[in-house]
């Protein structure tokens, strides 16, 4: 059912400190509305520190996605019903996570009706808003916390006798501030809040159904749906019939990541627990964002993909030979900064990839600025679409592309044609291809007469390189971050003074602004 909103009154505000770990999240996916265009986008003020006031008492933090655009003026103007706004993104695939993460419309007028004002479903995932263009202090704060309450399962305080009424409440009359101060919520409201599936455990082990639902999903991007044969095999270790493609490839995908997902033992859930709880002291003071984003964790067998630790949406995945070394450095060195500095920081290597993909626009900001990529699109190709391995921690894998020496440059990794099956990492090739831009596009060269696009000895771009002070992952921006924040995170558990790499501090000096 969608609840409507009444609107009244002000009061002064207040100061909230955002360094706080809390045990429960809930993540709200901001979907704003424009013209057709793409242009005119309404407004959608979402003042996070207000917006978590109510709920920190109760241990429950809100996590606000990056906001994504959706190019329909009818919807935005309200000259469309909301269910049947609704039915549209669900078959546009707008939403991320159904039933799991709240997703918030931002429109000019809902219903037809004008701003101020919001629907939310009761009990949801849903709401609308339409914030007005000179709100009264506090406005805006409360009407995301009203509506996205209303998904949570609360009702308004008139409709509920455990809820005094004639107290400032999130569900009842007031001065905006003072309905959204830190008891705003009570005691009862929160108890049926902390029980809605919207709520997620800040750190969780993945099992079964829970597991193979979180790392078979799509809803942040499509993955199985573009995988090559050649990945298939070379990721789960066996050979694919050659004539399998389109669905029928993609369901054997499906099948064979989904029987790689395995439960965790109890030690195993002991150890994870106790790594995820240190680091994310550790990063809480300058890092915030990415201390609170919820850290779920998927388990699958040590040779699928490699034994490579990866992402899913936003789960991250762990190979049992990762957790074996992890729970190895447990057993001989106990609750220790020699046990934190080994085997485990590749979790948070990992979360940080969560992260990039919930806020892919923070992060090109400094991809294209101290990284000095061009943000591009390469062209479609059919020797590299055939033999790519994609990165599942950076899909975009078509899009950044180095510039060097007046000459753009595209890097992939590659499996090795003459390999067949193709062995993960066996058969991973370094392919450094130079790019001819065409109009708004790059486009490999091609030699005359060749069966593959031109490639170049990886040292002509050896310069480039240098900047990064990292073995591996030169091929997405995303894994050079996550590696030298890495680097530095180790550091600073084993008490070592941070690193004079210049590009190390232009990174870390990006990450305490932006990740807070």
């Amino acid at each position: 059912m969608i609840r409507g909103l009444v609107f009244a009154g002000l009061l002064a505000a207040h100061t909230v400190s955002g360094h706080e770990l809390t045990g429960h999240t809930v993540l709200l996916q901001p979907i704003v509305l424009t013209d057709d265009a793409g242009d005119g986008a309404a407004k959608a003020n979402l003042p996070e520190e207000l917006i978590d006031l109510p709920f920190r008492r109760w241990d429950l933090d809100f996590q606000i996605l990056e906001p994504v655009e959706w190019s329909r003026r009818a919807f935005r103007d309200g000259e469309i019903d909301v269910d049947v706004i609704v039915k549209a993104a669900a078959e546009e695939g707008v939403f991320r996570q159904p039933r799991r993460i709240a997703n918030m419309f931002f429109a000019r007028k809902i219903n037809g009706r004008v701003a101020p004002n919001g629907l939310g479903q009761e009990p949801g995932w849903v709401t609308f808003i339409a914030q007005g263009g000179d709100p009264p202090l506090g406005q805006d704060a409360f009407v995301v916390v009203h509506e996205v309450t209303h998904n949570l399962g609360l009702s308004h305080t008139v409709d509920d006798a455990e809820v005094p009424s004639d107290i400032p409440n999130v569900m009842g009359d007031g001065d905006f501030l003072d309905r959204i101060r830190e008891d705003g919520i009570t005691r009862h409201q929160a108890a049926t809040i902390l029980k809605n599936p919207l709520v997620r455990e800040t750190v969780k082990c993945l099992e079964g159904k829970e597991a193979r639902r979180a790392y078979l999903g799509e809803s942040f991007e499509d993955y199985y749906t573009e995988l090559n044969r050649r990945e298939v095999e070379a990721m789960t270790g066996n050979a694919v019939g050659k004539d399998l493609k389109g669905e029928a490839l993609e369901k054997e995908a499906r099948e064979r990541f989904g029987n790689a997902v395995m439960d965790f033992t109890p030690e195993e859930r002991e150890v994870l627990f106790w790594m995820v709880g240190e680091y994310r002291k550790l990063l809480v003071e300058d890092f915030p964002l990415l201390a609170n984003q919820p850290w779920q964790v998927v388990k699958v067998k040590s040779d699928h993909c490699g034994g490579f630790c990866h992402t899913r949406g936003l789960s991250v995945v762990i190979a049992k030979g990762a957790l074996d070394r992890m729970v190895k450095d447990y057993r001989r060195d106990g609750k220790s900064s020699k046990t934190l500095a080994g085997a485990g920081t590749i979790i948070v290597h990992e979360q940080i990839h969560v992260l990039q993909r919930c806020f892919p626009r923070k992060f090109s900001g400094l991809y294209t600025g101290a990284y000095g990529l061009v943000d591009g699109k390469v062209g479609h190709d059919e020797w590299v679409a055939r033999n790519e391995i994609q990165n599942p921690d950076g899909l975009e894998g078509n899009r950044w592309i180095v510039d060097y020496e007046g000459n753009y440059y595209w890097l992939k990794t590659i499996l090795d044609e003459k390999d067949d099956p193709a062995m993960m990492p066996a058969s991973f090739q370094e392919a450094i291809m130079p790019l001819r831009k065409t109009g708004e596009t790059y486009r490999v060269i091609w030699r005359k007469g060749g069966k593959k696009p031109q490639l170049v000895n990886p040292n002509l771009i050896r310069g480039w390189k240098k900047q990064f002070p990292i073995r591996a992952g030169h091929d997405h921006p995303n894994e050079i971050f996550a590696y030298l924040f890495q680097a530095e995170l180790t550091r600073k558990i084993m008490k070592e003074e941070p690193s004079g790499d210049p590009m190390t501090k232009k990174t870390m000096a990006w990450a305490r602004k932006e990740l807070r």
